[in-house]
């Protein structure tokens, strides 16, 4: 049956989303004529979008805008797109861009709901990993937050890295650079080549640093370069013997206040992970060391505040 768009809620570089006039849960997108124009590119498309809507777990799962139907051209007849979950909330962007969004947004909020998040956004990458889903481009305003419940939906789904039942690999095709593993940022061609499970670790920890650190990146430092510069050649400021320290002000605050043994993670993803992808914390190491700092956190043992009102000294600053 023919359903009738309603008013347009979003547009990017490869389509646009609107509403439906007769169900206001549910979103399409349809993509723009010259992304459809290229044969071949779209036919690639079609298929994988095909695919998505096959898998029943994650046509079920309400935290993410999966693919569930392909959509049609009334008047063609061709293909041009899908209907998704409609989700709800302010994207991560949105509310750790700058520091007064998160005092309009979540004026409530203290360390335990960012930790509450962090565990939130584990469990969908875990449900994702065990479909074969790896969401390679992590761009803030592709996850959107209810500040209510401090859940994370996930959005923007057609552009993961996707392996369907009958053993086709649908690649992505492009990152957001400043929260992508240092070897992705090398690529020209991201139709070529898949991406790794430890490709999928390093942006994991990234996410989680911004989350934890009110939108931080672990790449800037003092002398103010460019974080995706600094990315790429593995010039990070965590650590004490890091030779660019972090930049003074609420960042180093809240960095010294961190468990000790989530500090020790973001040092091996971003220090040692940066060379050696096998250091990279596994998602089951971030969960633990999350909630034990959730526990820390519920008990008064580790301050709760967003931003503490000084930094912890370095004597103390163990578990």
């Amino acid at each position: 049956m023919e359903k009738r768009l309603g008013k347009e809620l979003a547009r990017g570089g490869e389509g646009v989303v609107y509403q439906l006039e007769e169900r206001v849960d549910v979103l399409v997108k349809v993509y723009h004529a010259r992304v459809l124009q290229d044969a071949r590119s779209a036919a690639r498309l079609e298929q994988k979008i095909a695919a998505m809507t096959a898998n029943q777990r994650l046509r079920g799962l309400d935290r993410a805008a999966w693919p569930l139907r392909q959509l049609y051209d009334p008047n063609s007849g061709r293909w041009c797109g899908y209907a998704m979950r409609r989700q709800a909330g302010i994207s991560l962007q949105g509310l750790l861009g700058a520091p007064q969004n998160m005092r309009e947004f979540a004026p409530n909020w203290n360390r335990l709901h960012l930790v509450r998040l962090c565990l939130d956004f584990l469990e969908t990458i875990e449900i994702l990993s065990a479909e074969r889903t790896l969401p390679v481009d992590f761009n803030p305003c592709n996850f959107l937050v209810d500040v209510t419940t401090a859940r994370c939906a996930f959005i923007d789904c057609d552009g993961y890295q996707f392996l369907d039942a009958a053993g086709n690999l649908h690649l992505c095709e492009a990152v957001r650079p400043d929260l992508a593993a240092p070897e992705l940022l090398e690529r020209s061609r991201w139709s070529e080549a898949s991406v790794k499970p430890a490709s999928l670790r390093f942006s994991v920890g990234m996410v989680l640093f911004f989350i934890l650190n009110l939108g931080n990146n672990p790449y800037r430092h003092r002398n103010g370069n460019d974080p995706v510069d600094n990315l790429r050649v593995g010039i990070c400021g965590l650590g004490k013997d890091a030779d660019c320290p972090m930049p003074p002000g609420p960042w180093y605050v809240i960095w010294s206040h961190m468990s000790f043994d989530l500090k020790n993670l973001f040092i091996r993803c971003f220090r040692d992970g940066h060379a050696d992808a096998a250091a990279r914390p596994a998602i089951a190491e971030w969960r633990e060391a999350l909630e034990r700092y959730e526990y820390r956190l519920r008990s008064g043992k580790a301050d709760a505040a967003l931003i503490p009102a000084r930094a912890k000294l370095p004597a103390t600053n163990t578990n």
